[in-house]
């Protein structure tokens, strides 16, 4: 379990989200997403895969039919995790409730927070 400023929340240590309440649950990771035609990623493919690996970039790849998106294989891995701890129900619902306890200011101190280290 995590505790901190932010409220808590149970937590793997492989786990890293950003995640912000709007109303409902909603997870978000901050990576910049480029546009492309799909030409243009034929062209330069060896530089964006460098990219995607090196920098966390996402291109989103687009034809006259079709659109898909290009990401490092561990952004993949990371994705994949996410759509596994969501899937457990526990984990959801502590989730929630940090959401919940963020919105209703039920936070600790970082005197708090640091207090449970000593």
């Amino acid at each position: 379990m995590l505790k901190g400023i932010y409220g808590t929340l149970e937590t793997t240590p492989k786990l890293q989200l950003t995640f912000k309440a709007i109303g409902q649950l909603r997870l978000s990771r901050t990576t910049t997403e480029v546009v492309r035609p799909i030409e243009e990623i034929k062209e330069d493919f060896e530089n964006m895969l460098k990219l995607v690996t090196e920098e966390n970039k996402v291109y989103q790849i687009e034809s006259a039919r079709d659109s898909a998106v290009l990401i490092s294989y561990k952004e993949y891995e990371s994705l994949q995790e996410t759509v596994e701890l969501l899937s457990i129900p526990e984990f959801r619902e502590s989730l929630q409730r940090s959401l919940q306890q963020i919105k209703n200011n039920e936070t600790y101190s970082l005197d708090e927070v640091l207090g449970d280290i000593d």
